[in-house]
C-alpha cells in the first residue's frame, strides 16, 4: 500500500507510549471507550485524521463562544503523513480484545481514496472490526458504504465552511439526504447535533424538517462544551430539548471522565 493518510498528532490512540508503557489514560493496555452516541461506553481504538472543511463555532446559554474541541486536528501543519501499511500494522498490534475502530477527524472524508484503501486492508484481519466513521456529513462518498458499520454524522445547523471548501446550505442538506437514502441496514446512521443554547431549538427543527429521515435513523442531542464546566451550562438545555421532542440525549463521557484532554 503506497498511499498515505494525513493524521492528527495523536494518530492512533490511545496506545502505550514507548517510554512509560502507559497510555494517556495511565493504562498499560491500548484502547479507551467511545464517549458519544449509541455506542457510548464501548471499548474502542480511535484513528484521528487531520484536516477539515469546517471552522465550527457555537454560543452557549451564557453567550460564550465555544470553538471545535479538537482544533489540533484542523491544523494540517501539525499533521504527519503515514503509510497505510504502517497504520494497519499498528492497529493490528494494539487491538487486543477490542473490536471497535472509530475513524474520526477533522473531517476524514477529505481523504476518501486513501481511507477506502485502509478499510480494504482492515478486511484482511482474522477478526473483523466494527467500523465507525465520524463525519460532518457534507461529503457524500458512496464508495465507502460497503466498509462502514456506523455512520456517525455531526451535522452543523449553522455550518461555517472554510473558504476554499465552502458549499451552500442546500448542497449540505443534499449530501446529508444522500447518506440517509443510501446507507442501508444493517449499517446504521446516527445524527449527533451539538446544542448550546435555547435559541438553537428553532434552527435545529428547521434543519431537520428539510431532511428525509427514516425510522432507523437516530437523532441525538449532545451538549456543547469541551470541559466539564462548559457542559454544565449546556447540558440542561440539550436534555430538556431532547425530552420535549423525543430525541435521544447524548452525554459526552470522555469529557466527564477526563476533561479537555487530547488522545483519550
Amino acid at each position: 500500500m503506497s498511499q498515505t493518510l494525513l493524521l492528527a498528532p495523536e494518530g492512533l490512540f490511545p496506545i502505550p507510549e514507548a517510554e512509560s508503557g502507559k497510555t494517556n489514560l495511565q493504562l498499560s493496555v491500548a484502547g479507551t471507550i467511545q464517549g458519544e452516541g449509541i455506542l457510548a461506553g464501548t471499548p474502542s481504538l480511535f484513528l484521528r485524521l487531520a484536516g477539515c472543511n469546517m471552522a465550527c463555532r457555537w454560543r452557549n446559554e451564557d453567550h460564550k463562544v465555544v470553538i471545535c474541541d479538537t482544533p489540533h486536528a484542523l491544523q494540517t501543519p501539525l499533521a504527519h503523513e503515514v503509510l497505510l501499511d504502517e497504520i494497519l500494522k499498528k492497529i493490528f498490534l494494539h487491538r487486543g480484545n477490542i473490536r471497535h475502530l472509530v475513524i474520526t477527524g477533522g473531517e476524514p472524508l477529505l481523504q476518501a481514496s486513501a481511507l477506502q484503501e485502509l478499510l480494504e486492508g482492515l478486511r484482511t484481519a482474522k477478526r473483523q472490526f466494527h467500523i465507525t466513521v465520524e463525519s460532518n456529513g457534507s461529503l457524500f462518498t458512496p464508495a465507502l458504504l460497503p466498509y462502514v458499520d456506523l455512520w456517525s454524522f455531526s451535522p452543523k445547523i449553522n455550518a461555517t465552511f472554510v473558504p476554499e471548501k465552502r458549499i451552500s446550505t442546500e448542497q449540505y442538506l443534499l449530501s446529508l439526504d444522500a447518506w440517509l437514502h443510501e446507507v442501508q441496514l444493517p449499517a446504521q446512521i446516527q445524527l449527533k447535533f451539538v446544542v448550546g443554547a435555547k435559541d438553537d431549538e428553532h434552527t435545529l427543527l428547521d434543519f431537520l424538517s428539510q431532511l428525509h429521515l427514516r425510522s432507523s435513523d437516530i437523532v441525538m442531542l449532545m451538549p456543547l462544551g469541551a470541559t466539564p464546566e462548559e457542559l454544565s451550562v449546556s447540558t440542561p438545555v440539550a436534555l430538556e430539548m431532547a425530552i420535549r421532542h423525543g430525541f435521544r440525549f447524548a452525554p459526552r463521557l470522555q469529557i466527564m471522565l477526563w476533561g479537555n484532554k487530547v488522545g483519550v
